[in-house]
């Protein structure tokens, strides 16, 4: 693991209390119950893992699953001792051939789905690994958000991290859906905000959420004076995000 790597995941750990909120909040909404085989798709440093398996117990588990090798060791080190129903796997969405078909109750995600660069096979292999009757339930960025995606821009490799991101209008979602055994059950695009207290805060959030992809040090000194005359106290950053929970004929 290099340092830079594991300082993204570990600052990831510490700054993400937006993104708790939310997957708390989707928690809810999805309901876990006891004795659910549950997968946490884009798991991250694992902190809604943990909540999953103590609402499934030790009767359920859990299996969370990213593509991130230093968000899974902070995940695996922050997991309690004796959740021996929750374990940790290193994969991506789109190619999750260490879950058996038909075994899933619950596919909790977590504003991570817009990571994923190929929707088509991640909701194909959703398709395989839940039960029918099973759901998905999953909270993302909808579309870019502009002052995220500005601010990687000005980097010098700001394109190639914007490629890194896939987004869908609303007609393109169905069309996937519709093309798999899904039928969808709650389909909302709400308008949130991202509130912070001052820029530095929102640098740290950045950078450990786009897991170094956005790196302060790499702006250019006059983009970083700019950006400071024009946020000199707290700012917010609007999203439109998606959530949507798909049952599996």
């Amino acid at each position: 693991m290099t340092g830079s790597s594991v300082s993204f995941a570990r600052k990831y750990a510490e700054t993400s209390q937006w993104q708790y909120r939310r997957g708390l909040a989707l928690l809810e909404l999805s309901a876990p119950v006891q004795d659910l085989t549950v997968v946490d798709l884009g798991c991250g440093t694992g902190a809604l893992s943990i909540e999953l398996a103590r609402r499934v117990g030790p009767q359920g588990q859990v299996i969370s699953i990213d593509p991130d090798a230093e968000r899974l060791h902070e995940a695996r080190a922050a997991m309690p001792s004796d959740f021996d129903w929750l374990s940790f796997h290193q994969a991506k969405a789109e190619d999750l051939g260490l879950i058996d078909d038909g075994s899933v109750d619950l596919v909790y995600s977590n504003y991570a789905g817009h990571w994923v660069l190929d929707h088509s096979s991640m909701l194909r292999e959703l398709e395989r690994i839940l039960r029918p009757g099973g759901r998905f339930i999953a909270e993302f960025l909808g579309e870019p958000p502009q002052r995220l995606i500005e601010l990687v821009l000005l980097m010098p490799d700001g394109e190639r991290a914007v490629q890194d991101n896939a987004f869908h209008d609303e007609a393109d979602w169905r069309a996937l859906i519709t093309a798999r055994s899904f039928d969808p059950v709650l389909f909302d695009w709400p308008n949130l905000s991202l509130d912070f207290d001052s820029l530095a805060d929102f640098y740290d959030w950045f950078e450990g959420t786009s897991n170094g992809r956005f790196q302060v040090a790499k702006l250019p000194h006059d983009a970083r004076a700019d950006l400071a005359q024009r946020f000199p106290g707290p700012l917010s950053c609007p999203i439109k995000a998606l959530r949507m929970i798909l049952q599996r004929r």
